[in-house]
């Protein structure tokens, strides 16, 4: 059985933290980059990361990115997370590296810093598919 941490970054609203730890993520990030259309004030992740359950970690965020050669990966023995370009459609592709964890911001969203549920909803249905290991909810 594979196990995999989840994290959600790009966060931006209370609504999508919730429903994020709803469907599984173990970790929320929290985009710092004033130029990102992600980012966030420290003050109003403080007001959303008040409102989470304790067992979710947060991450901060400083600069967002791209896909790449993935199965470089393999070679590294240490906890690494993948992030950048992962969406639905190809998480299982980036399951396959054997990571520690897997980062997803873009491939889930309606738009810059909103999350699409449904498109979160399908991402943790295919992990679920995946690793037969199935999240909350």
């Amino acid at each position: 059985m594979i196990t995999v941490k989840i994290k959600i970054c790009g966060i931006t609203n209370l609504e999508d933290a919730q429903a994020a730890v709803e469907m599984g993520a173990d970790i929320l990030g929290f985009n710092f980059y004033p130029a990102s259309p992600r980012y966030i004030e420290m003050s109003e992740a403080e007001k959303i990361i008040s409102h989470l359950p304790g067992f979710v970690d947060i991450a901060g965020v400083f600069v967002t990115g791209k896909t790449f050669d993935w199965a470089m990966l393999k070679k590294y023995s240490r906890r690494i997370f993948l992030a950048g370009g992962i969406s639905p459609d190809n998480i299982a592709k980036a399951l396959e590296t054997n990571v520690y964890g897997i980062d997803i911001c873009s491939g889930i969203e309606s738009e810059p810093g909103k999350k699409d549920h449904a498109k979160m909803e399908q991402l943790f249905d295919n992990i679920y598919s995946f690793t037969g290991i199935k999240v909350r909810k």
